[in-house]
């Protein structure tokens, strides 16, 4: 017997306010259970995706955080807002794993899509740069970063 796709989609929103609530109370392994459910029901779901990459990222779980990001990218409807989203949570993981590299070029993808990067993204993409030893052009970042 078919699924009832209508079903299917409320259900995967349910699952995935759920998560987002427990997201924000901090509490991971429930915020992963009710994620995990909602993809499951929509997997195709680039919110579900990043959502349940943040709970595996704040739990220390940067591997299957990173699968789930990079999967999500790959989609085709994909728009450059959540892309850039999906970067930098990328970024984040890719840092807290060590990749530097990774991280700064998600971060320069992202600044790419965006046009100008945005002191934020700026500021990230700096603290890898520091991080991995580039100081110098960390700190170019770092002041082009800063309000004028």
């Amino acid at each position: 017997m078919a699924i009832d796709p209508n079903l299917q989609r409320q259900r995967a929103n349910a699952s995935l306010e759920r998560g987002v609530a427990y997201i924000h109370r901090k509490q991971w392994q429930q915020a992963a259970s009710a994620l995990q459910n909602a993809l499951t029901e929509s997997p195709q779901s680039i919110p579900v995706h990043y959502h349940l990459a943040f709970c595996f990222a704040n739990t220390g779980n940067a591997l299957r955080a990173r699968r789930l990001l990079e999967d999500a990218l790959a989609f085709a409807h994909i728009d450059d807002a959540w892309r850039v989203r999906l970067l930098r949570l990328l970024a984040r993981v890719s840092m807290q794993a060590n990749d530097y590299a990774l991280a700064a070029e998600c971060l320069e993808t992202a600044v790419a899509i965006t046009g100008i990067g945005g002191a934020p993204i700026l500021n990230q993409l700096a603290q890898v740069f520091c991080k991995s030893g580039d100081f110098e052009r960390g700190f170019e970042l770092f002041v082009k970063a800063m309000p004028r």
